[in-house]
Parts: structure tokens; sequence; C-alpha cells
């Protein structure tokens, strides 16, 4: 589990494994004063590339401005992103490298418009670090093209006015640092906390004892599997649950399966635009700020939350 927040009462993060075969997590993340909410889930699956490994981003990612209404239906605007995947290049000899890769795609449930971004590789002997090439369509009719780089300065340009503007400038951009509780008030499954020895490990270039504790946190998830299989009892995320049949149908949830046990009510608050309860529902979801507490039913699967309210 993983759990941060941006600046008291901003923004709010919280993402759970909702499946351990194939492995899969869902995440969570809300701006309850500007309306913003992203739910998502990844499936990540690793490649080896001679002297390349990648990480295939498989998943989706849902977008929903909560105060921006669809005229037609009344709802709130909804965006489906799907991921590049992540390449880490030169692991076996030459200079360690990251860069992201392939396609991402953006659509929208109030028109036809679709973005679609490459994510450029660097070639052998030729190309740059870091490069995207896009286009938006309505249709078969290209609207705009976007150039540039994803860690410097994107643009885009109009294709039927010719004019080219700045998309994002990350130079003027101010990157907010997500923020976490002490180690001490997380919980024994918080990823910072669970896998503490390791990244210690890996800080200080001891990658023996990093190998040896991932093992050992690996080894205990693989018996607490096990248990679970003797016992009969099926694996249940605590934080979220799975989208009915008719949930799934809606934009967005296709490839969704899992969302946060809170979303009737957070929705609900959104109708109202009901800011403070908002943010009183994040906090029965589990503890983002210094000094908040698990509450007695946090350990309860979501499922069962559910049952109790029903």
């Amino acid at each position: 589990m993983s759990c941060w927040h941006i600046a008291p009462h901003a923004a709010f993060y919280v993402a759970e494994q909702t499946s351990h075969h194939p492995p899969k997590s869902s995440y969570f993340y809300i701006i309850p004063e500007h309306g913003i909410r992203i739910d998502g889930l990844v499936e990540p699956m690793s490649r080896f590339l001679g002297n390349s490994t990648a990480a295939m981003m498989n998943g989706l990612t849902k977008l929903t401005l909560l105060n921006v209404l669809d005229e037609k239906t009344g709802q709130p605007e909804v965006y489906t992103l799907s991921q590049p995947n992540m390449y880490a290049r030169g692991i076996l000899f030459g200079g360690l490298k990251f860069e992201l890769g392939d396609h991402l795609y953006i659509k929208v449930s109030s028109s036809s418009l679709v973005a679609d971004v490459d994510f450029k590789t660097k070639g052998l002997i030729s190309g740059t670090y870091n490069a995207i090439q896009g286009v938006i369509e309505q249709g078969h009719e290209k609207l705009y093209e976007i150039s540039g780089k994803w860690n410097e300065v994107m643009e885009i340009k109009d294709l039927k006015t010719k004019k080219t503007s700045v998309l994002f400038d990350c130079f003027k951009a101010k990157p907010l640092k997500p923020k976490v509780r002490d180690i001490s008030e997380q919980g024994e499954f918080e990823s910072r906390r669970l896998w503490l020895k390791v990244t210690d490990a890996l800080a200080e270039r001891n990658h023996t004892v990093a190998t040896d504790e991932k093992f050992k946190v690996e080894e205990s998830q693989r018996e607490a599997a096990k248990k679970r299989v003797e016992d009969g009892v099926e694996f249940q995320p605590k934080l979220f649950r799975q989208l009915t049949i008719e949930e799934s149908a809606e934009f967005g949830n296709e490839h969704l399966e899992f969302v946060i046990y809170k979303d009737h009510a957070l929705k609900h608050d959104a109708v109202k635009h009901d800011v403070k309860k908002m943010e009183e529902h994040v906090f029965e979801i589990a503890p983002f700020l210094p000094g908040q507490k698990f509450n007695d039913k946090f350990e309860i699967p979501a499922y069962e939350k559910l049952k109790e309210h029903a």
C-alpha cells in the first residue's frame, strides 16, 4: 500500500495491490477543492531486451473533472489515458539510462476527440532522449500536432491556423513534492516501511543486503499467499472494491476492474460540491496526514466495509 498527500487539504493519493495472480495495483487520487479525481489500474509486466529491460505498463487511468459537466448528460467530463512503457538501457554495459517509450492514448467521454502521443525512444545511432510526437484527431480529421520533449518544453500546432504555441513548459512549472507520514506512523504494509531495508541498502550501494532483504519480503508474501490457499481464503483488498457489471460498462471503467470503496459517497459529495465532506470521506479511507491513526475498520476487506453501511 502507498499513501501520500500534497500539502494539507490539497491532494491525496492512495494505492493498493488488488490482485496477486496476475499482479495488479489500483490507485486513487483526488483534489477535493478543485474537483479533480483520478482512478486507475496498473498491471506491470517485465521484459528483458538484451542490454535493456522494460516495464510494460498495462492498465488504464480514468480522469474525472467533477466540476465540468457534459451539456448533454449533465455528468462530469471523463478522460481515459493509457500509459507509456518504461525502459532501462545499459543494464549490462555502457551508461545506465531510463526513458519512456511507445504510445499514450487519451479519449474523452463528451466527444470523439482522441490524442495519440508517441514517446520516442532513442535509436542506437540517431535520435534523442525524451522526445514526443503526437496528434489530436476527431474522426479521421487531424486538428493538432504535438511535439517537443516531455521533460522540457512541449508545443502544440493548430493545423488550421498553422499557429504553434507552448503546451507545457517544464522549466516554468513548479513541482510539488509528495509528503508521507513518518515511518513510525506507517502501517506494516505501507510501501516505504515494507521496503525500507531494501531501499536503505540500495542507497548505500550494498546490493547483497538489498537482495537478501528483498527475498525476505517476497518470501513473507509467498507464505501469506500459501496460507490463504490452505485456509480457503480468497485475497480481498482493503481499500478498493470490484466494479459491478453495470459499472464496468460505463465510459472509462472498461479496464478499471476496481474502484475506491468510498466511491458512492465521494460522488454524492461532488454533486453537492461539499469539499469538507469529501475530505472527511477521504480521511476515512486511510490516514494521510501526520498524527492521523488507522481506524478500527481499516483491516476489514472493502466489500465487508460496504456491507456495514448498506
